[in-house]
């Protein structure tokens, strides 16, 4: 198995893209905005992984797309919640059928978790665990020589720092036109 280099122009142009909306979601406190984010980051992924050949992270990451979609979509209610966890069971299996080596195995695991930690209903516990998937995704990435690894430890570092930080409201923070901010 061999992967191409990100050499390609749009090869690279997505993975800055996502490289920018990778680094970035750690830093939202809602919810909703980290989702948002990430999927911002996953359609710039699946474009990157798909054009490097890495097959296993473009159809993981399809998966993680839908799974966002429906999570914005159910919002905080329970019951949906199911879906990240079948989706966790669907990405092993996919990263199962496309397999390309040990690039598959972290791809799986590190997806996994993300999508269990996208299952969860507190902004908290999500960061937790899809940071959690970062240091696979970071293996993941190496394996394959893709510039996605400059995201990867950003987004540990920023993720790492954002739950060290203090719980004051900041420009990322939601803001209610009309309410005063600090």
């Amino acid at each position: 198995m061999s992967f191409v280099p990100a050499t390609d122009p749009l090869a690279l142009a997505s993975a800055f893209l996502a490289i920018l909306c990778l680094s970035v979601w750690p830093l939202f406190r809602s919810r909703q905005a980290m989702l948002l984010a990430q999927l911002a980051a996953l359609g710039w992924l699946i474009i990157h992984y798909a054009l490097v050949g890495a097959m296993s992270a473009a159809i993981v990451n399809l998966l993680g797309a839908i799974q966002i979609v429906v999570s914005l979509l159910a919002g905080t209610r329970p019951r949906w919640h199911w879906v990240g966890y079948v989706l966790a069971l669907l990405i092993v299996a996919a990263s199962l059928a496309t397999w390309q080596g040990m690039p598959s195995a972290f791809a799986a695991v590190g997806m996994a978790l993300v999508a269990i930690g996208r299952a969860q209903v507190g902004a908290q516990a999500m960061r937790i665990l899809v940071l959690a998937g970062g240091p696979f995704w970071l293996v993941h990435d190496v394996l394959i020589a893709s510039p996605i690894v400059i995201a990867d430890a950003a987004c540990l570092l920023i993720g790492l720092w954002s739950l060290m930080r203090p719980a004051a409201p900041n420009a990322l923070q939601s803001w209610v036109p009309g309410e005063k901010r600090l």
